[in-house]
C-alpha cells in the first residue's frame, strides 16, 4: 500500500509577502522625501527668479530716469512709478510687492529702497535697493536678501544663515 501525499500548494508565504510590503514602504518613503526636497528647491528658485525680475525692473527704471523710484511707503505708489516706464512695469508680471511669508505665493517679494540718510516719504530719492524673499532653507526660516543694487550689496551667508546687506546706503525701508 502506497500513500501518495501530494499537495500542490501554490502562492506566497506570509514572510515573502511581508518582505515585499517592507520593500515597497521603503521605496515610497525615499520617493516622498525626494519629492519634498525637489518641491522646496523649485519654490526657492521661483522666488529668486521673481527677485531677479524686480531687480531688473528697478534697474531699467534707474537707467531711463537716472534715479531709483522715489521712496514711498505704499507699494502701489512704487508700482505706479515703475509702470511709467514700459521696461520697468510690473503690470501683467504677476509680481507682488509685499512681505513674503511661508504661505504667500512665490511671486511675492519685499522691495526695500535704501539711502545714505533718513528716508522721508515721498521725497527721498534712494541710492539703492534690496529685494528679499522668504527662505525656508535657513536654520531659522525668514526673509533673506537675494538682490541688491546701487549703493547696496549682498554678502552671502554660510549654509543656513541669511545673507547680509552692506554698502554706503545705510538706511533701507521696505515698500509695503
Amino acid at each position: 500500500m502506497t500513500i501518495n501525499n501530494t499537495s500542490n500548494s501554490r502562492g506566497f508565504t506570509i514572510v515573502e509577502l511581508l518582505i515585499v510590503i517592507v520593500v515597497i514602504a521603503i521605496l515610497a518613503a525615499i520617493t516622498i522625501v525626494a519629492y519634498n526636497g525637489i518641491q522646496q528647491r523649485s519654490h526657492t528658485t521661483a522666488q529668486k527668479t521673481t527677485a531677479e525680475n524686480v531687480a531688473k525692473k528697478v534697474e531699467a527704471y534707474n537707467a531711463i530716469q537716472s534715479a531709483y523710484p522715489t521712496y514711498n511707503t505704499g507699494a502701489s505708489a512704487v508700482t505706479n512709478a515703475l509702470a511709467t516706464i514700459a521696461d520697468s512695469s510690473l503690470a501683467g508680471s504677476g509680481i507682488t510687492l509685499g512681505t513674503p511669508t511661508a504661505t504667500t505665493p512665490d511671486t511675492t517679494v519685499r522691495l526695500s529702497l535704501c539711502s545714505n540718510a533718513a528716508m522721508t516719504s515721498p521725497t527721498t530719492v534712494p541710492s539703492g535697493y534690496v529685494v528679499y524673499i522668504w527662505d525656508s532653507t535657513l536654520t531659522a526660516p525668514g526673509l533673506n536678501p537675494v538682490q541688491a543694487g546701487g549703493a547696496t550689496s549682498i554678502t552671502a551667508g554660510a549654509t543656513g544663515i541669511a545673507n547680509t546687506v552692506s554698502g554706503t546706503a545705510t538706511t533701507c525701508n521696505p515698500v509695503s
